[in-house]
């Protein structure tokens, strides 16, 4: 039964159903605000990204993935330096060797990093969008979870800086994007494996956290009882055969050493709290619901009210997608549900980690964003122009994000970088690059053997290891002039402070 007072392309459905498909003017992509959101993007990374300096972590990373993709190591024994970490098993591998493809694709540079971490937060993107199609379907309206997703400062950070998380979010969005593939109704069983090979990769990108999608079949039975058809059933299956089997194939290939050391070096003593920083609680409150959900229920507060001065009840919005290419029946609202729950299976592990912090939860943060767009939806829809073709809404958007494009290029070359990390260390090294010997082992102040950033830029930038335990073995010694004196066997060879070269008379080993 219509409602009277509707428009005459407004139609009603029962409760839990589905609305059906609205008119072609509402599907329509409104290319100014996804140009717009892309602009934003660019301006949130590429400015920040133009400079040597990263937390250290990504330093880290990005020096074990070079030496990875230079021979320096295996898969399984990644190789970090010398005297720090020779076998690097702080983290699981595979996002360090799937980095160190790029190192061999594109060389020894500082800007194949950034490439990499761009072209993973743009997966991600492409994957919020096609899953936003797949389920919600309002294809119009795919700016609004990207919009969502990029509130959180985390998910930048994480791109900016390198971090693992940035590559573990890709493959955990690509398994619940293939389970549901596999639970459509003409879905067929090779999506269910791509899920469970997701799963398992993500868990060897960046640990346990990874298997989160595995839960995506109960929720997805939980939030929407009418998609839980066979074809669910048998790609949540197939989803975790797939991933048990892959786990024993990895197994197979000689993981398990690695795999092993990992739980005992990293793994265990931070459930076990012996890395604890902070009471696991409250860190876990302050960084998922002070820096993540309580930013988009801001923006979706503000998005409601805008929506309620619009005849917002008389409008219809694409809630449904094509017969066929979505789990049976799910309502907008379900979406909604499964995408919040299934983000609460990847943050609650956290709260086991000795230490809890915010870019622990990118992988969770894609999937609340789509939960929350699902909120906004009907109210944006009414804020949204349905007509065809260009409007000065639309002009405008457009433009500021062109605007946003360039300056995302423009300003790092006229202003240099945003957020500058490290600028006297950078500077120093800058101006000592020549004199340093690559590739050797130098003696250093004993007071810096736990200077994991110094160890990290010495090994990024040069293919140095740094010696504290016994620094008179060695020709050249690193001085950080603060730290300690020169010892007296030394002399120096070039001096920017706060950093200092020598050559020195090595003490005989006896």
């Amino acid at each position: 039964m219509t409602n009277a007072s509707a428009p005459p392309h407004a139609t009603t459905a029962r409760p839990g159903e589905a609305l059906p498909p609205v008119p072609t003017g509402h599907a329509r992509w409104p290319l100014g605000l996804h140009v717009l959101v892309t602009g934003a993007l660019a301006c949130l990374t590429v400015p920040r990204m133009a400079q040597v300096g990263m937390f250290v972590d990504g330093v880290n990373y990005a020096a074990v993935a070079r030496n990875l993709a230079s021979g320096m190591g295996s898969v399984w024994r990644p190789f970090y330096t010398e005297t720090v970490y020779p076998v690097f098993h702080e983290q699981p591998p595979l996002g360090l060797a799937l980095q160190a493809v790029s190192f061999r694709l594109l060389g020894d540079a500082l800007w194949v990093e950034r490439a990499y971490s761009l072209a993973m937060i743009v997966a991600t993107a492409t994957l919020i969008v096609l899953l936003w199609r797949r389920t919600i379907g309002a294809r119009g309206f795919a700016w609004l979870p990207l919009l969502f997703w990029l509130l959180p400062g985390v998910v930048t950070w994480a791109a900016v800086n390198n971090m693992l998380e940035n590559t573990q979010v890709v493959f955990t969005m690509l398994a619940v994007y293939t389970f549901l593939r596999g639970s459509e109704p003409r879905g067929a069983p090779w999506w269910g494996v791509a899920a469970g090979a997701s799963v398992v990769t993500a868990a060897l990108v960046k640990g346990p956290v990874g298997l989160f999608p595995l839960a995506a079949p109960f929720l997805l039975w939980f939030s929407a009882p009418r998609a839980r058809g066979a074809r669910a059933l048998v790609s949540g299956a197939v989803m975790w055969a797939t991933a048990g089997a892959g786990s024993v194939l990895v197994v197979s290939l000689g993981a398990w050493p690695a795999l092993v050391a990992y739980l005992e070096s990293s793994l265990v003593p931070a459930v076990a709290g012996s890395r604890q920083s902070g009471k696991r609680v409250s860190q876990f409150v302050r960084h998922l619901f002070t820096g993540t959900l309580a930013r988009m229920a801001a923006l979706l507060v503000v998005l409601v009210i805008a929506g309620r001065g619009t005849r917002v009840r008389e409008r219809t919005w694409n809630g449904a997608v094509p017969p066929g290419t979505a789990p049976a029946a799910a309502s907008p609202r379900a979406w909604t549900a499964f995408f919040f729950l299934i983000g609460l299976a990847g943050s609650i592990p956290v709260l086991f980690s000795g230490r809890v912090a915010g870019h622990y939860f990118v992988a969770a943060t894609p999937l609340y964003a789509m939960a929350f767009a699902g909120l906004a939806l009907p109210f944006v829809a009414g804020l949204q122009d349905p007509a065809p073709g260009p409007t000065r809404a639309r002009l405008v958007a457009g433009g500021l994000g062109v605007i946003l494009l360039a300056a995302a290029v423009v300003v790092p070359v006229v202003a240099g970088p945003l957020e500058k990390r490290d600028v006297a260390w950078v500077r120093a090294f800058d101006a000592l690059a020549d004199a340093v010997p690559r590739g050797a082992t130098l003696g250093t102040c004993p007071s810096l053997r736990e200077n994991w950033g110094l160890h990290a830029y010495m090994q990024r930038l040069f293919r140095v290891s740094l010696d504290a335990v016994h620094p008179g073995r060695h020709e050249y010694f690193w001085q950080m002039t603060a730290a300690c004196d020169l010892p007296p066997t030394c002399r120096p060879v070039k001096t920017a402070p706060p950093f200092s070269l020598a050559r020195c008379q090595p003490v005989p080993m006896r």
